[in-house]
């Protein structure tokens, strides 16, 4: 058990906050930099997806890192890209936060990139099995991860520290290796949501993009 002060939002702002590949080292730079205006060889996303009790889920997209084609005897200072989903056109660059993203109502979340050439890559993520991962059982709350990952969720529990007892939340995490099934009491002694933390590769219309996931799900108000 861990408590909650949650790593998952910590892990979430390093890679939000993660710097470029440099391609060369700090030594052999001797401050020249320059912008990725093209498409890398290797992008890397962030994507928080959160699904409110009752309501439409939404998305917020990070760049972590793209790794250009080759390596440049100048330092990566930043990049450039123009992301398109739906009704959005947004500019992404280092530390761009894109929020509340549309999930279409299939439950996939579609966006493409383009790079300074105007080249665009399309991707098509499917959330549903992710969104959908919990059905209420009588008193229970059954959540199935569809893939390895990690699911936390936070649970009233009894703590003692310098001899006092005391009632108090921790933050419980279940490691994931296939769809195993997990159950938990849907009384308050639970939180209303858990969150799941897993990885897709191969995305994009390349198939060479990867993307780490982290979904809030939430099974009452």
């Amino acid at each position: 058990m861990k408590m909650f002060a949650t790593g998952l939002l910590f892990a979430m702002a390093l890679l939000a906050c993660s710097l470029p590949d440099p391609g060369c080292d700090d030594h052999s730079c001797d401050g020249c930099k320059y912008v990725l205006k093209e498409h890398a060889e290797k992008m890397i996303y962030h994507l928080s997806v959160e699904c409110p009790y009752d309501s439409a889920c939404n998305a917020t997209l990070v760049i972590s890192r793209p790794v250009p084609k080759e390596k440049n005897k100048c330092k990566m200072d930043n990049f450039e890209y123009t992301l398109v989903s739906g009704n959005i056109r947004e500019k992404m660059e280092h530390n761009t936060n894109l929020r509340f993203l549309p999930i279409s109502s299939d439950d996939h979340f579609r966006f493409s990139l383009f790079d300074s050439a105007k080249v665009e890559k399309k991707y098509d993520i499917d959330l549903s099995s992710v969104i959908h991962s919990y059905t209420i059982d009588g008193d229970s709350v059954r959540i199935t991860l569809p893939y390895p990952g990690k699911m936390g969720i936070s649970c009233l529990v009894y703590r003692e520290t310098e001899g006092y007892g005391f009632m108090g939340h921790d933050y419980c995490e279940y490691l994931n290796e296939g769809n195993s099934p997990y159950s938990v009491a849907i009384d308050y002694n639970w939180d209303n949501r858990y969150y799941y933390d897993y990885g897709i590769v191969n995305q994009g219309s390349l198939g060479n993009d990867s993307i780490s996931v982290h979904a809030t799900i939430y099974f009452r108000e």
